[in-house]
């Protein structure tokens, strides 16, 4: 009961309300790999099904955690690794397309821009494969000489 100049108290819900999106449940059921549940587009209106854009986005961030990973722990290095490399521009390639719609520019600028800047990565690997390549036409080893090593 309110008292005169008082609004009344808001009622709150005892129980839970059913989650309206699908994809929230998807953890929990058993059937079905999870590769087939992600890569399955959400047309069909299956509830195994997630949305195409949250399947991209997955890969994407698993990319991205891949080469990070892997350089933490030594197994990738930035400056020789074609891997690390390819794992960040299509981590932030993926990334890029899952924030088209609804459009969210700010992480669309930050996965341009890692994009770009893995594609300068990429560039030097090549160009540095290229100048091993030339050096080492340009100075065959000698007959009878042992490598070094």
């Amino acid at each position: 009961m309110a008292l005169e100049g008082e609004s009344p108290t808001p009622r709150v819900a005892l129980a839970p309300e059913p989650v309206a999106d699908a994809a929230l449940t998807q953890a929990a059921k058993p059937s079905g790999t999870l590769m087939r549940r992600l890569i399955h587009q959400h047309h069909s209106g299956s509830e195994n099904s997630m949305p195409l854009y949250q399947a991209v986005s997955v890969i994407g961030s698993v990319l991205l955690l891949a080469a990070y990973a892997g350089l933490q722990t030594g197994r990738l290095n930035p400056s020789t690794s074609y891997p690390y490399q390819l794992c960040n521009l299509g981590g932030a390639i993926c990334l890029a397309y899952s924030v088209i719609q609804p459009f969210n520019s700010g992480v669309f600028l930050t996965e341009v821009c890692w994009s770009l800047f893995s594609i300068v990565g990429l560039v030097k690997l090549l160009r540095m494969r290229d100048a091993r390549r030339a050096t080492a036409e340009l100075d065959p080893p000698e007959e009878g000489a042992r490598p070094a090593g």
